[in-house]
């Protein structure tokens, strides 16, 4: 049960990688951990992926708070 008042955490990540099943495995577990609550506190994660570091690069003026990059790209 979600209570009446809370605080939302907002948290925006790009995930670089060139990999289709990789990248479903990783947006799958991002997601599964963030978008929770946990003691008044609702976590909301906003995930961007991109399958190459050129795709990524125009949308960086966004400001993400993370980026996870492909080890090998």
């Amino acid at each position: 049960m979600q209570p009446e008042e809370y605080y939302t955490y907002q948290l925006s990540v790009f995930l670089v990688e060139d990999n289709a099943t990789m990248r479903l495995l990783v947006e799958k577990n991002l997601q599964q951990d963030f978008n929770r609550f946990s003691d008044g506190i609702q976590y909301r994660l906003q995930l961007h992926s991109f399958t190459t570091g050129e795709a990524c690069l125009p949308h960086l003026q966004e400001k993400p708070d993370i980026v996870v990059l492909d080890y090998y790209l």
